[in-house]
């Protein structure tokens, strides 16, 4: 994804706020990033955090525990963020979890 975006590591590792090994050891799969450091990357190479996460674990030849963790939360996060931005959120659900008003 990074060559595809013509960045070379540095570039990438600055714009995202992330030392360039850590983007390098990400690369050959010899380290897992946190979600925050998903989400800052893929911003970066401008590409869905939950595609980034899964991209990850193409690289490494298998989804690993953390990839699928990763990826069911980030889908969580954004299910949630589109519920937010759309309205329709029920009065008091904010503190238990947010849930959808429909009607």
């Amino acid at each position: 994804m990074r060559h595809a975006s013509g960045l070379s590591q540095e570039e990438l590792a600055h714009r995202a706020g992330i030392n360039r090994n850590y983007v390098g050891l990400l690369e050959r799969a010899a380290n897992s990033p946190t979600l925050d450091t998903i989400e800052r990357l893929a911003e970066e190479l401008a590409v869905d955090p939950v595609r980034f996460s899964r991209n990850l674990a193409v690289v490494e030849r298998k989804p690993t525990a953390i990839h699928r963790i990763s990826a069911a939360i980030l889908q969580f996060l954004n299910y949630n963020r589109q519920i937010i931005a759309s309205g329709n959120v029920c009065p008091g659900n904010l503190g238990s979890g947010i849930i959808p008003c429909w009607g």
